[in-house]
């Protein structure tokens, strides 16, 4: 396996664990596929390597096969299940100033993708740039996705839907 750099909060994993679970994962079968285990995840502040994120999610592809487990897992948590980040996002005035803040401080919650925002009169663009670990796995992307809806759903209180995805 590549080098993998990078880390991501406890909290990120241990989401992902709970909404795999959700959907029939076996969590103790998670945990060992992963090498994570409950002491590391005690935390929802620490930093762990990028690695147990990335062998989390090799892991939940294989307990959850099926094509939508990505889209279904992201779409389910509230923002402030996210920490600092989550609040800060919450708090701001415009949907734009939030994902502004998402591009900005999306490091101190994870480092595995890397979230840009351009804005047009009458469309907000979220794009995000995934590490080459996570390349090959198509579920962390559709997260990502759905998440993004959630969240803008989450914020507006309006049944937003992407032009394109």
């Amino acid at each position: 396996m590549p080098e993998v750099s990078g880390t991501s909060l406890a909290r990120v994993n241990r989401i992902l664990i709970d909404e795999a679970v959700r959907l029939g994962a076996d969590r103790d079968a998670l945990l060992h596929d992963s090498g994570l285990d409950e002491g590391m995840l005690a935390d929802p502040d620490r930093r762990l390597s990028a690695r147990w994120t990335t062998d989390l999610w090799m892991a939940i592809v294989r307990a959850l096969p099926d094509g939508d487990a990505g889209v279904r897992m992201g779409a389910s948590q509230a923002l402030r299940d996210y920490g600092l980040v989550g609040y800060a996002m919450l708090h701001s005035r415009t949907l734009e100033d939030a994902f502004g803040r998402l591009c900005r401080y999306s490091g101190i919650v994870q480092e595995l993708m890397q979230l840009e925002i351009a804005s047009g009169p009458d469309s907000l663009d979220l794009s995000f740039a995934r590490r080459p670990m996570l390349e090959a796995l198509e579920q962390p992307a559709e997260y990502g996705a759905s998440r993004m809806v959630a969240v803008a759903r989450e914020l507006t209180g309006v049944e937003i839907v992407p032009v394109e995805v």
